[in-house]
Order: C-alpha cells, then structure tokens, then sequence
C-alpha cells in the first residue's frame, strides 16, 4: 500500500513543477491571504527582488520575510480584479485590504502588481499603487504621523526608527495601537 501511495504523489509533483506562471501567482496570493508568510517565501527564488515604486525595494528572502510577516499581522488580504500572463510576466490588478486600514478609515488600496517568474518561482514583484490610492494613503499616513509626533514619540521611534519605516510584525502591531490612540483622541477626523 505505501508503493502505491507514494507512485500515486508523482502525478501532483510532476504537477508542482510545470506550474503555469499565473498559477505560480494565484499560489502565492492565496498564501498572502491566509497570513503565511513562510509559504510566500517558498514561492520565491532566494535572490528575489519585490519593489513598491517610488517607497522601497526588498532584495533576497531574508529580506522579504519581516515584510511578509508585516502584512500577515495586519491581516492583509489581496483582491484579485483581473490577472493576465504573457510567457514569464503575469500582470495583476490588485485590491488590498487590511486591518490597519480599516482603523485608520481606508476601505483598500489599488495597485498593478507585475510578478516575474523563473522556473515555477517568483523572481520579481513590481507593485505600483494608482494615483487615487497613493494620495489617499500619504494624505492619512501624514495626518496619523503629525499627530503621533506631539502624542507618542517614543513609539514613532521604534516603529520608524531613524524616519524609515520598520516593516516587521512587531511594528505592525505598534502602528495598530498607535493608530487606535489617534482614532480615539481625534475620533478618526485628526482634529
């Protein structure tokens, strides 16, 4: 009985490995939205490179995986409106939602991903956000941050230490509390 079961797992390895590109995409999508970010990682070639435009670029797993615990501790979920694949490149219109988005009064974000796949793993990520949605979340990004500088400094610090983001989940966790006190204090208006 374990020869068959084992001669019976060949088909969904020979599966695994001649993945589709927008497969490849899909599974990693799926993994975002169940908060695995040891999942997305596998996914990745080691030397992957994931850009936001214009904010940050990540090179290298070790790299990438406080992000993706970032958004696992956000709980952020990724709404697929239409995905499409030319040979290597899958080109995603995204929707993002998360729970500090949610508390600081933005219902999502919308961004163009572009994935680059080599072999059955993502080599590249290039998101851009659209304009709508960049000004939307600067514009609340700023106001929380002037706010939290005369409020909680000490936390600013650690959640962005030397004025740079610190994309990990333990400051993901700080940003959410942060962000609670601001919407408590201002009843989410930033008065």
């Amino acid at each position: 009985m374990k020869k068959l079961t084992a001669f019976a797992a060949v088909p969904l390895l020979l599966l695994a490995c001649s993945r589709s590109p927008v497969a490849t995409v899909d599974t990693y999508i799926q993994a975002h939205n169940a908060g695995d970010a040891d999942g997305q990682l596998a996914l990745l070639t080691q030397d992957a490179v994931f850009t936001l435009e214009g904010v940050w670029e990540r090179s290298g797993v070790d790299a990438l995986k406080p992000l993706f615990q970032w958004d696992a501790a956000l709980n952020s979920m990724y709404i697929v409106h239409d995905c499409s694949g030319d040979g290597d490149l899958v080109r995603c219109l995204v929707a993002e939602t998360n729970d500090w988005m949610a508390l600081a009064g933005v219902d999502s974000v919308d961004f163009v991903a572009c994935f680059q796949i080599s072999g059955s793993r993502i080599k590249g990520i290039h998101t851009v956000l659209t304009g709508a949605s960049e000004l939307k979340m600067q514009g609340i990004r700023d106001e929380i941050l002037e706010w939290a500088r005369k409020s909680h400094s000490t936390d600013l610090d650690f959640v962005m230490p030397g004025g740079t983001w610190s994309y990990t989940a333990e400051s993901a966790k700080k940003w959410m509390a942060i962000t609670a006190a601001w919407r408590e204090a201002t009843s989410g208006t930033g008065s």
